[in-house]
């Protein structure tokens, strides 16, 4: 999982496109990905996307595109600085995991 190199910015929000890799039949055409976030020094948990289905190609202007097997763009904003973690799951199964880090707004 990956997604472009863009900002988190606390309070902000923004669209990203997150991209994913793996077998057709685990990924495709079902409504069943879930996207949660969890910061690193608190129980604070946000589910991002839930119950939605992966995209096998996003267009548009200003998209950047990596050659993935499926995308999924959502808007999201993350209410305090430091690292959190972006837990993806198929179903029930956790599927990948990323950290990013949140700064706070500029001064």
């Amino acid at each position: 999982m990956s997604i472009i190199d863009k900002p988190f910015i606390t309070g902000k929000r923004q669209f990203y496109v997150f991209h994913l890799w793996g077998d057709e039949k685990q990924l495709g055409g079902k409504k069943n990905f879930k996207l949660v976030a969890s910061h690193q020094n608190s129980n604070d948990e946000i589910v991002i996307e839930e119950n939605v289905a992966l995209a096998l190609k996003i267009t548009g202007e200003n998209v950047q595109t990596v050659p993935a097997d499926r995308y999924i763009l959502t808007s999201i904003s993350l209410p305090k600085q430091g690292l959190w973690r972006f837990d993806a799951y198929i179903g029930s199964k956790l599927w990948e995991s990323m950290v990013v880090k949140v700064n706070g707004p500029p001064s």
